[in-house]
């Protein structure tokens, strides 16, 4: 299955949010009330979340959906710059 851009983006912002929190996915996943090899499926972008494990997984984490959602790849601002 190939996912939408955005679940790699989201992918990669769960494992930067987890990390800096200093959580293991094992951690992460008894919070989130899911299984280990679904939060290692999340972060390598092989599975899209529904919108009530999102809210839950930023819950275990903190924070809110929306920072785990970036909406759009960050700009070239070195691009923009020059």
């Amino acid at each position: 299955i190939t996912h939408a851009e955005i679940v790699g983006r989201f992918a990669a912002r769960l494992r930067e949010v987890r990390r800096s929190r200093g959580l293991t996915q094992a951690e992460l996943a008894r919070r989130a009330e899911i299984t280990v090899s679904y939060v290692w499926r999340l972060e390598t972008a092989g599975a899209a979340p529904g919108i009530d494990l999102l809210d839950r997984l930023a819950a275990a984490l903190g924070t809110t959906p929306s920072d785990l959602l970036p909406a759009a790849a960050r700009p070239d601002t070195l691009g923009t710059l020059k």
